[in-house]
Parts: structure tokens; sequence; C-alpha cells
């Protein structure tokens, strides 16, 4: 053999080899973007929900305020309007939470912890919701 057509076989087999090598390294590339766009994705569905969770217990709090407000007798019309609205926020979003919502953009909940979770916390719910009156 002569060494030029030696030489040239040799090239070609590294340029074969680096064109394999760069089309793995793009492909591996675009592969990695996806995955870290769904992760990116799925976070934000995630924080919106703890999002709303934090808005739940902000309802909470605002109900046990205007209560103990409407127990002393203060404000009483405002208050009451206040209550009822604030109530059935909560009540909404308690709702969207627990069994999903198109309307919040909640998605379904279908975890096994979590209704482990809103079971525990059903009957204190449904006490402060029948006691609304």
């Amino acid at each position: 053999m002569h060494p030029v057509s030696e030489d040239r076989s040799i090239f070609k087999i590294f340029t074969i080899l680096y064109a394999v090598a760069l089309t793995t390294i793009a492909l591996l590339s675009v592969f990695s973007q996806i995955k870290i766009q769904q992760a990116l994705n799925h976070q934000m569905n995630d924080s919106h929900v703890i999002n709303f969770a934090g808005k739940l217990r902000t309802y909470s709090q605002t109900l046990s305020k205007l209560a103990l407000l409407l127990e002393s007798g203060r404000d009483i019309d405002d208050n009451r309007k206040e209550f009822i609205n604030t109530l059935k926020q909560w009540q909404k979003s308690h709702e969207g939470l627990q069994a999903g919502s198109n309307f919040l953009n909640l998605p379904a909940n279908d975890q096994d912890e979590l209704k482990q979770m809103f079971e525990i916390i059903r009957n204190p719910h449904q006490e402060i919701w029948d006691a609304r009156q």
C-alpha cells in the first residue's frame, strides 16, 4: 500500500468518528434540554400549588381575625361581608387543592399521601364550614 492512501483512509475514519461524536453530543444536548424544560415546568406547577396552599392559610388567619372582630361587636356589617367573601374564597381554594380546578389552574389531587392529609383535616374543616352561620 501507498503511504498516501493509508493516510487518506485514516483521515476518513477520523472524520467519520469526529462527525459521530459531534452528532452524539448534539443529540445529548437536545435531549438534556428537553428534560430540563420538563423538570422546570413541573416545578412551576408545584410552586403554583404551594402558592395556593399559602393563600388558604392566609384565608384561615383572616377568618379567625374576622370571627374575633364579629364576636367583639366591632363594625359588624363590614366584617360580616368580608367574612362571607373570605369564607367563599377559602372554600373554593380548599376544594380546588383537593379535587383540582381548571378555573384556579390547579391539577387534580391524585397522590395517596395528599389524600391522607386532606382526610386528617376533613373534620376540622367541616366544623369550620358548619359554624359559618
